[in-house]
């Protein structure tokens, strides 16, 4: 893996950087290609954004301006029917009795220049795991249709044209113990509490502090993109007196995430502010930007090899190759819902992935000649580099 931008990647750092500060916009150096570019800003669904800065430029083709046009409007549209939808979907749980509690996006909006410069592809809505059926029947209700249930931490509905929706009983899998832990217990508190409402409200706190456990979640994952890094900027720059506050910092100590939230507002600032970067900070910065905005499978993959690297990378990919052949009872549950009420049946259902392994043959052959792709100086490297931010605490 490199370990620095290159100069496209740069250049939309620093337009990024004049829409928050609302600068002039940098004249684009003869080595950028501003195709590449917007693929970039596509790649990490920042392009939306990206447009303030871009839609006035005379060095642009008719055809690529509207490229960029394509994806304001886009994301105008999509903000505008999120808030109606989510006032839509939160009636509707009053209505029904269903305790419910937005996450994510929406506290985020409101810390950007302008609420449709924060892209969201879905909605989150937390709820108590037994309210699982009455939510979907109120989903459909009002026009969603169900894309999954009942596999996991997650429902997921649809409603033409632009409305994703993830019902959660939970806020996160078991592999990122610590944060399943206190997560686990939040939720108990929260809907044990008498309200006078059934939708939910919390402190600045807790609703930031998930921001960057979710963020953690994915960078570990497959990696997570720019705008999760535009993310903590905004947070640390409109709430300087929260994110220093011992409750917020209490919170990360506590799912071990307070290494991390260092290091990756330390990477806002230099991308976004003024602070000198490191080579510590380029090498994290290039990691984030070949990632995308919610990781890729290669980079998950490179992720749980070079977790288990103790030296010898062998025993790493071997590792996660039974990993991946025999998931744990949690990732099995998502697959086969009987598990959940007979989860000795666990050897049982291994066949039964085998056979469905075989019919997504090239999907899950991928998966092992990326993993026996791996070098050891990519394992060595990012197993170091994540120590280093935070991340393998272990």
């Amino acid at each position: 893996m490199r370990k620095s931008l290159n100069e496209n990647e740069k250049y939309l750092i620093s337009l990024l950087k004049s829409v928050l500060h609302g600068l002039p916009v940098e004249e684009t150096p003869e080595n950028v290609n501003m195709e590449t570019v917007f693929r970039i800003a596509h790649f990490h669904s920042v392009a939306n954004m990206a447009y303030y800065a871009v839609k006035n430029m005379k060095n642009l083709s008719p055809e690529l301006l509207k490229k960029w046009k394509e994806e304001y409007d886009k994301a105008q549209l999509k903000d505008v029917v999120q808030r109606i939808e989510l006032n839509l979907i939160s009636k509707t749980f009053e209505q029904e009795g269903i305790d419910h509690l937005p996450v994510k996006g929406f506290v985020l909006k409101e810390l950007y220049p302008k609420s449709d410069m924060r892209a969201m592809s879905d909605l989150d809505i937390l709820i108590p795991p037994d309210k699982a059926q009455n939510a979907r029947d109120a989903m459909v209700k009002i026009g969603y249709t169900v894309e999954h249930y009942d596999g996991g931490v997650q429902d997921v509905y649809f409603k033409p044209p632009v409305m994703n929706v993830e019902i959660h009983n939970n806020l996160f899998m078991e592999a990122m113990k610590n944060s399943v832990d206190y997560y686990k217990e939040f939720a108990k508190k929260l809907f044990s509490e008498n309200s006078k409402t059934r939708r939910r409200y919390i402190s600045d706190e807790e609703a930031y502090a998930y921001v960057i456990a979710h963020t953690s979640k994915h960078y570990r994952g497959g990696g997570t993109g720019i705008r999760s890094v535009l993310d903590v900027y905004v947070l640390c720059e409109k709430k300087p007196e929260l994110v220093a506050s011992e409750s917020f910092l209490n919170i990360l100590k506590e799912q071990k995430l307070d290494e991390f939230f260092k290091h990756i507002s330390n990477l806002s600032k230099v991308w976004f502010g003024d602070m000198e970067s490191t080579p510590l900070y380029d090498e994290m910065g290039a990691y984030v930007m070949i990632s995308g905005t919610y990781g890729t499978r290669t980079g998950e993959i490179l992720n749980r090899v070079s977790e288990g690297y103790k030296g010898s990378l062998a025993k790493s990919k071997v590792s996660n190759v039974m990993k991946r052949c025999f998931p744990p009872l949690y990732i099995m549950k998502t697959q086969y819902r009987w598990l959940k009420k007979y989860p000795w049946l666990l050897p049982v259902s291994y066949p039964m992935r085998f056979g469905a392994v075989l019919v997504h043959r090239r999907k899950n052959l991928d998966v092992f000649s990326n993993t026996a792709n791996v070098s050891k100086e990519e394992a060595k490297q990012i197993n170091t580099l994540h120590k280093n931010t935070g991340i393998f605490t272990d």
